[in-house]
């Protein structure tokens, strides 16, 4: 690589670096690199004045501050997890109401109690409850807690007087945790000071300090694996899953009984899912390899290397998704065309069908291994996150819990429509109105899409876009290439060398409401977010003239310096290699940000992101804009919005994601028309 370096301002008064990398014989400038120093007082002014501008238009949109009272009104609560047994008592979190943050509960004896409220812990709405795991007989929790990205610390509470233990282990950031069966201590993991790589997994005895913990597992591996671990309810094995690329495995299995506590390896090296859970001292194993749906295997612990499983449950025509083990059963959650079905498979193999409303999508399964109690969240476009209890006998549902409903379901409708993209493919989308909205070419839409990692974008209950629908606007979320909605083929027809496919699916998607008569094809709008953010941007740069308004949130942008900044050392394996000769020229053909072409009309755009973000570095944010900016032959605006201290997705306050929902939405009002 060659680097030339000189720079000049832009007619935005930006620096423009004249940086040109030479990257396997091709010249690749790079004008916006200053932008990529967060830190930097230019990046600090530059980022100030943006916010500036952005609040000044937002602000002043027509109905803004209605707007985002209705949002307030709408946006309360939403989540609610499946309930973890532990002996007498339940463990739960939920958010519900005005609450910033989700809640730990414990129910005993039918009454429900709050454990540890992230609110009475730091009165921001920054502090949140990222995982939490109860002890084998329910007498204590242990959570990771965080007030600021990168994360924070585990702590360990008392779940009878409700007290924190002095047990505080700093460096946890999605940190996994298994109790030990007495409950004298867990093994977890962790990461060094100040660092997103290289985690460990340890062993922590109550009352101990953290820095007198055993080194476990993880020493002389690659510092991008991720490691989580597993203790079958004996006690006896300690399972180890190390993740590859966000989307491979290898396992590990240590014999906790045996004096010899080398790890025997079941898979090593494979590019394949692995995802285990115990019964008894067995391992149950949903797996992809030479089984693009999934197909569910079994291994005895005593010899669990890859040719000694068998096939429990084959693949199936439906996308086998998730599981849970109960005493006698096990419960499958599948995906039929994008929405989710359950079934429930005994000890003598029968399968049979859980009696699941329908067109839904199931977010949440749990179960003990020592019972037969089986618990499932399940939600849908009209109805609230519902946890139920599942009659493992009868297959029927008792709800066990519920989130009120906000709005009248039953003036809204959903279908799924079916569209051909550019090869041919055929790829569904969901279309929400109000049974009031005509079919006739005049509706508003914003569509939507992830469609990578694997990540299926279902049914969900989202009383944010009800003001949009109100109003006579369509919302659509389709199910494109590179999600994970048919399964390991439909992902990999998305990903790597294929994401074009992706944005020819949105591309696709856009031209057919406008063509079809659901939607005004001059008012259709995008939104994504990460590597739908990613998407989006690939599309506007591609297809501006399809698109009258762009949202993109904390979106991947130059996709050959990604690898370089926080987390994107870790996406290789899914979105290609820059320093791969094979998988550079479609990097480079595909990045938002180096192919802003000079004097293209740019639809109107609205960025989002944030300093606080350890996934995907704001530079993307930055340097894609300022680039915008200067090149748009248009007077739409770009504007960007920069929070501070948020993380990258989950773990937002409720204040903060109905701020950004008054924002979009209002963007959205503006740029297509529409009237609250």
């Amino acid at each position: 690589m060659s680097v030339q370096e000189a720079y000049s301002l832009d007619r935005n008064g930006v620096r423009v670096d004249t940086i040109v990398d030479t990257i396997f014989g091709v010249p690749v400038p790079d004008p916006y690199r200053r932008l990529e120093r967060g830190q930097d007082p230019e990046t600090i002014a530059w980022s100030a004045k943006q916010n500036a501008a952005a609040r000044a238009v937002l602000d002043a949109l027509p109905s803004h501050s209605e707007l985002h009272r209705r949002l307030d009104q709408l946006h309360t609560g939403g989540q609610l997890s499946a309930p973890i047994v532990r002996g007498r008592r339940s463990f739960f979190t939920s958010q519900r109401g005005t609450q910033e943050q989700a809640v730990l509960h414990v129910r005993e004896d039918g009454v429900d109690r709050v454990l540890i409220d992230p609110a009475t812990l730091d009165s921001s709405g920054l502090f949140s409850l990222n995982r939490w795991h109860p002890s084998s007989r329910g007498n204590f929790v242990a959570c990771e807690l965080s007030n600021r990205p990168p994360g924070g610390s585990i702590s360990v509470f008392d779940v009878t007087s409700g007290n924190r233990l002095g047990d505080e282990i700093p460096n946890a950031w999605i940190s996994s945790l298994a109790w030990l069966p007495d409950e004298s201590g867990f093994f977890y993991t962790r990461l060094p000071p100040d660092s997103t790589s290289d985690q460990r997994v340890y062993r922590h005895l109550l009352g101990r300090l953290w820095t007198a913990d055993e080194l476990i597992f993880g020493e002389g591996r690659s510092p991008k694996d991720h490691f989580e671990v597993l203790l079958s309810e004996n006690g006896r094995w300690l399972l180890v899953s190390a993740a590859r690329g966000m989307l491979y495995h290898d396992l590990y299995l240590q014999d906790l009984h045996s004096s010899d506590r080398r790890f025997l390896t079941l898979v090593e090296g494979r590019d394949a899912v692995f995802q285990a859970l115990f019964r008894g001292d067995d391992l149950l194993i949903r797996s992809n390899e030479e089984a693009s749906r999934y197909a569910l295997f079994i291994a005895e612990a005593a010899i669990p290397s890859r040719n000694h499983w068998r096939v429990l449950v084959p693949e199936s025509e439906d996308v086998f998704d998730a599981f849970t083990v109960t005493q006698n059963h096990v419960v499958l959650s599948y995906l039929h065309n994008a929405h989710a079905r359950l079934c429930l498979l005994d000890r003598q193999g029968t399968i049979s069908d859980v009696n699941l409303p329908p067109f839904g999508n199931v977010t949440d399964l749990s179960a003990q291994e020592l019972s037969d109690d089986a618990f499932a969240v399940y939600t849908s476009f009209t109805q609230a996150p519902t946890a139920y209890r599942i009659d493992v006998t009868t297959g029927s549902l008792e709800v066990w819990d519920a989130l009120d409903p906000v709005f009248d379901a039953s003036r809204y409708r959903a279908e799924q429509v079916w569209f051909p993209s550019a090869d041919g493919t055929r790829v569904p989308m969901y279309v929400l109105a109000h049974t009031a909205t005509p079919k006739n070419g005049t509706a508003p839409a914003v569509l939507t899409a992830y469609a990578a990692w694997g990540h299926s974008y279902l049914p969900e209950y989202s009383p944010s876009i009800v003001p949009w629908l109100d109003a006579g606007g369509i919302y659509v979320i389709a199910n494109l290439r590179g999600g994970g909605e048919f399964g390991d083929a439909w992902r990999l027809a998305g990903s790597r060398h294929n994401r074009q496919n992706s944005v020819d699916d949105l591309i696709a998607a856009a031209k057919f409401l406008g063509s079809s008569g659901y939607a005004n094809s001059a008012k259709i709008g995008i939104i994504g977010l990460s590597a739908g953010g990613e998407l989006v941007c690939a599309a506007m740069t591609q297809r501006p003239e399809l698109f009258r308004a762009v949202v993109a949130q904390v979106p991947v942008c130059d996709l050959i310096r990604y690898p370089y900044f926080l987390l994107g050392h870790l996406w290789t394996k899914e979105m290609g290699d820059p320093e791969d000769s094979q998988d550079f020229p479609f990097l480079l053909a595909r990045s938002p940000y180096h192919h802003v072409r000079e004097g293209i009309a740019y639809p109107a755009t609205l960025f989002f992101t944030s300093d606080g973000d350890m996934n995907v570095d704001p530079m993307h944010t930055r340097k894609m804009a300022a680039r915008m900016q200067a090149a748009t032959a248009d007077e739409q605006p770009i504007l960007v919005h920069i929070e501070k201290d948020l993380p990258h997705n989950m773990g937002r306050p409720r204040g903060k994601q109905v701020e950004e929902l008054a924002n979009i939405w209002s963007f959205f009002a503006w740029q297509l028309g529409v009237r609250w």
